[in-house]
């Protein structure tokens, strides 16, 4: 009975951690992937812009005051959601949420130019 008990508990444990592994794998190249995305992204926004200001911040993925909404989401990539106002201000929100955590960064424009931003 012993041995049974101690064979299950050694399967159990290490095919749970192959499996915690394989997570970690996945979502690690997910991460990379989104980053070069990310860079692609960047990189083509720069080249059909050749002149454009803020093109350091942009490849650093960066965001400053009075950036267009243009230059914010070639720096970031489309936010998870907008809100807009009838007076022309607009939120856009960025980040995620698991069962456990939430993380938000929350933008603002009036015309076309942000404003403000808070985490």
């Amino acid at each position: 009975m012993y041995r049974i008990i101690f064979s299950l508990f050694f399967i159990f444990s290490f095919g749970c951690a192959g499996t915690m592994d394989h997570l970690r794998k996945v979502t690690d190249q997910r991460i990379i992937e989104k980053q070069q995305e990310a860079n692609i992204r960047r990189a083509e926004y720069i080249v059909n812009h050749p002149t454009l200001q803020n093109r350091d911040r942009i490849l650093e993925g960066k965001i400053d005051i009075g950036m267009t909404t243009e230059e914010v989401e070639a720096s970031w990539g489309y936010p998870s959601d907008i809100n807009r106002t009838s007076e022309g201000y607009e939120q856009w929100i960025y980040g995620f949420c698991d069962e456990h955590f939430c993380d938000h960064t929350y933008l603002y424009f009036k015309n076309d130019k942000l404003t403000d931003w808070q985490n």
